[in-house]
C-alpha cells in the first residue's frame, strides 16, 4: 500500500463534510469557458477529486434537491419569478443570447443549488459538520431582479428557511468572492434575520448597505493586499454560531471578471486563516465566482482546508480523465464477466441461428455500446441541459475509418453537433487512435460580428473539446493503442490541441512553438489565416506556412521516449526563430 494511503488512512480529520452535487451543476451554456471562463463541469472536478482522495466517500455526497417555488417566494417577488422563464430576462442576468443555453436548465441550476444550500445550512447546524455545496453562491440576486450569472439568490433563501423552521443562533455570511454580496443584502435584513455579513472584495462599483463589514481591496491588490483585508474581516467574525462562506476563486490573477492578482497559495492561505478563525461552528461552503481553468481547484482546496486537511489538487490531477478511467473501467467487457456489456443485434441472430457479421466502433463497441457509454459518460446529458432536443447516436464501423456521430433536431432537420472519424494507423513505428476529423459544432448560434470564424468552421463551437479528446485517449488506452495521433489542417487546429500533441517531426514542432512564443498577442484567427495565405517572414527572408504533419498525444513509454529522441532538435528550432518572425 502506496505511503500516502496509508497516512491517509491513518489521518482523522477534525470535521465530519458532507458535499451536495447533481449532474444539473454542469454549466449548461454552449462555449461556456470561452464565453465566460466558467469551466463547465468545476462541481464534478471538485467532486471527482474529493472522492479519489477519500476525503468523501459516496456516503457522504448528498444528492441535490430543486428548492420549491414556496422557498424561492420567501426572497423573491412572485412577479420576478415568473419573468424567469422568459428567454429574454435570462438572457439579461447571464449577459448572452437566448440560443446560447437552455432556460429550463439554467432554471433547474439554481433551484438545485438553493435546495442544496437549503439542506446543507440545516444539516450543518444539527451536526456541527462542515457542508460543501458544489455550486451556488448566487450573491449578485436581487429580490426582484438578477444579473451577474445570479437569477436566485441561494444563500438568502436558505438563511430565510432556517429562521422560519425556529433557528434562533447567530448566522455569519463571510462572503471572499472578489465581489461584493450586493444580492444578500438586499435580500436578508440583518436584525429580522439575525445576521452578520462581511465581505472582502476588489474596489468596484458595486454597492453595499453601511451594515455590511465591506473589505475592499485595490484593484490588482496581490496576495499581501488581499489578506490584510482578509485579517480585517476576521476581526468582524464576532460569535457566530453557523457561517456561511463563499469561498470565491475570481480574486486569482488572469480572472477575466476578478480585478485582483491574488495566487493559488494566497488563496489556500485565505482559507486556512478563516478555518482557524471559525473552528469548530458548524459551515456551510459555496464556490461563488470563478473564471479560469484553476478556479476548481480553489474550491477543492477549500472544502478540504475547512474539514481539517491541509491537501490541495496537484497539478498532475486530471479530474476529467480521472472521472473517464473509472467509468471505462465499469463497461470492461472483461470486468463484467461476460463478452459485452449489452445485448446486441449479433447476439439475438446467433441465438437464431442466423450469419452474424457485428460491426464495432474502433473495434470495441457497437452501435448500442456507444449510446450507453456516451450516457454514462454524461456527454448525452450535457448536450440535453445545454437545450438540444431529439439527440441521435449513429455508427459507421464497416470499414476504417469509423464514424461516430451525435446529431439533433434544429430548426426543424436533423443536425450534426458532434462528428469523429478515426481509425487505428501506425506513424514511425507507434500504434496509433488516428482522428481523421473531430467536428464540434452548435448550428442554432450564428457566428458573433466581433468573433471572426476560423478557417474552415461552419459553426460555432460547444466548447466540449477537452472532454471530447478525454474521451478518445480512453479509447485508445483500452484498445492498448501507444498515442492519439492526428495531422492539424490549419494552424488553429495545432493551437486547440498545443497541450496535449506534440509533431513527431522535430523541425515541425520548434517551428510550431516558436509562432505560438512569437503571436501570443494576436488574434488567433488572423494567425491561422496568414500561415495558411501569405506566410509569417521572419528576419533571415524565410517565410513560415502552416505544414501540416502526425502529431501525437503519447500514452506509452515508447510514445514518450520517440518524442524526447528529438526534443533536443526542436528546443533548437524553437530557439533560432525566437523573436525573429517579423509583424504583419
Amino acid at each position: 500500500m502506496a505511503l500516502s494511503r496509508i497516512r491517509s488512512l491513518i489521518r482523522r480529520r477534525r470535521r465530519s463534510l458532507r458535499v451536495w452535487h447533481h449532474s444539473a451543476f454542469q454549466i449548461p451554456i454552449a462555449s461556456a469557458e470561452q464565453r465566460l471562463g466558467i469551466e463547465p463541469s468545476r462541481a464534478d472536478h471538485v467532486l471527482t477529486w474529493l472522492l479519489a482522495r477519500r476525503l468523501v466517500n459516496a456516503d457522504d455526497v448528498e444528492s441535490a434537491r430543486e428548492a420549491s417555488w414556496e422557498d424561492l417566494l420567501r426572497v423573491h417577488d412572485s412577479d420576478y419569478v415568473a419573468q424567469l422563464d422568459d428567454p429574454q430576462v435570462m438572457a439579461r442576468i447571464l449577459g448572452l443570447e437566448p440560443a446560447l443555453f437552455s432556460t429550463a436548465s439554467i432554471i433547474e441550476m439554481w433551484r438545485r443549488s438553493t435546495g442544496a444550500a437549503t439542506d446543507a445550512l440545516a444539516w450543518a447546524v444539527q451536526t456541527r459538520g462542515c457542508a460543501a455545496v458544489l455550486a451556488g453562491g448566487f450573491h449578485h440576486a436581487h429580490p426582484a431582479a438578477g444579473t451577474g450569472f445570479c437569477g436566485i439568490n441561494d444563500v438568502a433563501v436558505a438563511v430565510r428557511v432556517l429562521r422560519l423552521r425556529g433557528y434562533t443562533g447567530k448566522v455569519a455570511i463571510v462572503d471572499v468572492d472578489a465581489h461584493p454580496p450586493d444580492g444578500i443584502a438586499a435580500c436578508l435584513d440583518p436584525e429580522r434575520d439575525g445576521i452578520r455579513l462581511i465581505s472582502v472584495g476588489v474596489q468596484s462599483s458595486w454597492e453595499t448597505p453601511d451594515w455590511v463589514f465591506d473589505h475592499r481591496v485595490p484593484s490588482g491588490g496581490d496576495d499581501v493586499a488581499y489578506l490584510k483585508a482578509v485579517d480585517a474581516a476576521i476581526k468582524d467574525l464576532g460569535k457566530p454560531d453557523v457561517v456561511i462562506v463563499l469561498a470565491g476563486a475570481d480574486p486569482l490573477g488572469g480572472d477575466r471578471y476578478g480585478g485582483l492578482a491574488t495566487t493559488p497559495k494566497g488563496l489556500a492561505e485565505r482559507d486556512r486563516r478563516l478555518f482557524a478563525a471559525i473552528g469548530d461552528r458548524p459551515t456551510v461552503l459555496f464556490p461563488a465566482g470563478g473564471y479560469t481553468p484553476g478556479a476548481w481547484r480553489v474550491f477543492a482546496t477549500a472544502v478540504a482546508t475547512f474539514a481539517g486537511e491541509r491537501e490541495s489538487p496537484a497539478a498532475s490531477f486530471d479530474p476529467l480523465m480521472h472521472r473517464t478511467r473509472r467509468i471505462m473501467r465499469t463497461l470492461d467487457p472483461g470486468e463484467l464477466g461476460t463478452s459485452d456489456a449489452w445485448l446486441t443485434g449479433a447476439d439475438v441472430a446467433e441465438a437464431l441461428g442466423m450469419p452474424t457479421q457485428e460491426h464495432r466502433f474502433l473495434g470495441l463497441y457497437t452501435e448500442q455500446g456507444v449510446a450507453y457509454a456516451l450516457t454514462r459518460y454524461g456527454l448525452l446529458d450535457t448536450l440535453q441541459r445545454m437545450g438540444f432536443q431529439g439527440l441521435s447516436v449513429h455508427v459507421d464501423a464497416q470499414a476504417p475509418p469509423h464514424l461516430l456521430r451525435i446529431s439533433a433536431m434544429v430548426g426543424g432537420e436533423q443536425q450534426v453537433l458532434f462528428e469523429l472519424s478515426a481509425r487505428e494507423r501506425r506513424i514511425d513505428d507507434l500504434d496509433t487512435l488516428f482522428i481523421e476529423w473531430l467536428t464540434l459544432r452548435d448550428p442554432r448560434v450564428p457566428f458573433a460580428t466581433n468573433k471572426p470564424r476560423l478557417p474552415g468552421q461552419d459553426a460555432p463551437g460547444l466548447g466540449l473539446g477537452e472532454q471530447a479528446l478525454v474521451l478518445i485517449r480512453a479509447l485508445a488506452e483500452r484498445a492498448s493503442l501507444d498515442a492519439v495521433s492526428l495531422v492539424p489542417s490549419h494552424f488553429h487546429v495545432a493551437w486547440m490541441v498545443r497541450d496535449q500533441f506534440f509533431f513527431l517531426d522535430p523541425t515541425r514542432e520548434g517551428r510550431f512553438r516558436a509562432v505560438l512564443d512569437g503571436t501570443i498577442r494576436q488574434p488567433l484567427h488572423r494567425v491561422s489565416e496568414r500561415l495558411d495565405g501569405q506566410g509569417i517572414p521572419t528576419e533571415w527572408d524565410e517565410v513560415l506556412k502552416w505544414d501540416p504533419g502526425p502529431m501525437v498525444w503519447p500514452l506509452t513509454g515508447a510514445a514518450r521516449d520517440a518524442l524526447a529522441n528529438h526534443a533536443k532538435e526542436a528546443r533548437a528550432v524553437r530557439a533560432r526563430l525566437k523573436g525573429a518572425l517579423l509583424p504583419a
